[in-house]
């Protein structure tokens, strides 16, 4: 199990929950011959769950010869059609055994509605300020809050309780601290400086609540985070006035430009809950109605039980295409990595009678390795 460590304690980082209609749509993607990287990134990056899973994955040292990777598609590229089907095919069985309640199902669909507005208006705001960087302002807007994800999957119940008075409380993570002695800022940046990449992402995310004072010589992408947030907690098009201040002083946004920005970001994530069955034809705080948005769920789940029905975890071993053995052997680390987060494997050849590891990592001890069939001795 992949695990994190912040302040003498670990948190397992596994099987962060999905938007399940999210699933079955990329489900059928992966039935899809003629799904392009294009496809597979549009749907990929409208959650913060799967898109921290493969920014993970595509910033292992199986990888790290292409570098850090933070835009989306250069990181579906690098990972390969074939191992991005297998990352999808993987989340979505763990998704489907996962022992979530129905009222954390509630909690996680309302704080994916949050990382979804406030993506895209991190977007808007990059753009409207020409800010280079849009890939990576929609990447840390989804992820801003991902230490929540991980405070629900570690705490369970325990953390649902302290999560229900998210819109009922004025400093919500100190509300964490009382509890845990940490909070989601905390945790989500810890979670993004351990794929160790070359971006601000990781500062973005711990100091999301700090003042416009604080922040004023600070760099553009803490700026942009921070005005996104407030705006998008709740999201709803009558910003408070402190917030639309904000945008001004950090971002030198004039009131028309921020709420522009706003109710675009808004229209993108009606769009996408159009797309995925829900009411889109009203306000968008009605279509996040809990009644309406549990039949969703349930709805959904119901198709992905029948994707998962359809496309077995074998298929991620029966359609491999190494032509040599260090090629298999290299497939193989790839598939137990991503289906089972198992990395410490040593492949053994045999060569008539004679075992040797397959030293495929350069690892010197394993030279020094070798028995025979016949061996009864053996403590390996």
């Amino acid at each position: 199990m992949q695990r994190i460590y912040l302040k003498d304690r670990s948190f397992a980082i596994d099987s962060l929950p999905s938007e399940i209609g999210l699933l079955v749509d990329l489900m059928d993607l992966c039935g899809n011959d003629n799904a392009t990287f294009e496809m597979f990134a549009s749907s990929i990056k409208r959650d913060s769950g799967l898109t921290a899973h493969f920014l993970r994955i595509a910033n292992s040292p199986l990888y790290r010869q292409w570098n850090e990777v933070t835009e989306l598609k250069r990181m579906l590229i690098v990972l390969g059609l074939q191992n991005v089907r297998k990352i999808i095919i993987t989340s979505a069985v763990q998704n489907f055994f996962a022992k979530l309640t129905k009222k954390n199902d509630v909690l996680t669909h309302r704080l994916w509605l949050r990382s979804l507005v406030c993506a895209h208006l991190s977007e808007r705001l990059a753009r409207k300020i020409n800010y280079r960087k849009t890939d990576e302002a929609y990447l840390a807007g989804l992820l801003h809050q991902i230490g929540i994800l991980l405070l629900l999957v570690n705490y369970k119940e325990n953390y649902q309780q302290v999560l229900k008075q998210y819109y009922e409380t004025d400093d919500f993570c100190a509300l964490e601290k009382e509890n845990y002695g940490i909070d989601h800022c905390e945790l989500g940046a810890t979670l993004v400086e351990s794929w160790q990449l070359d971006s601000l992402m990781s500062d973005a995310i711990q100091f999301q609540y700090t003042g416009p004072q604080e922040l004023a010589n600070s760099p553009t992408l803490l700026k942009i985070i921070s005005v996104a947030r407030s705006l998008s907690s709740p999201p709803d098009i009558e910003a408070r006035e402190e917030d639309i201040e904000k945008a001004e002083q950090l971002l030198q946004l004039p009131q028309d430009s921020t709420l522009e920005c706003l109710a675009q970001a808004l229209d993108d994530s009606r769009k996408v809950l159009s797309e995925l069955g829900f009411a889109a034809d009203v306000s968008f705080a009605e279509a996040t109605d809990e009644d309406n948005a549990q039949k969703v769920r349930q709805q959904k789940a119901d198709e992905l039980a029948q994707r998962i029905k359809n496309i077995t975890l074998t298929y991620c071993f029966l359609n491999g295409e190494s032509q040599n053995t260090e090629s298999l052997v290299k497939e193989l680390r790839i598939n137990f990595d991503l289906l089972f987060n198992q990395k410490q494997l040593i492949f053994i050849s045999l060569n008539g009678e004679q075992l040797t590891p397959f030293n495929d990592q350069k690892i010197g001890k394993l030279d020094e390795i070798s028995f025979t069939l016949k061996d009864q001795n053996s403590a390996i």
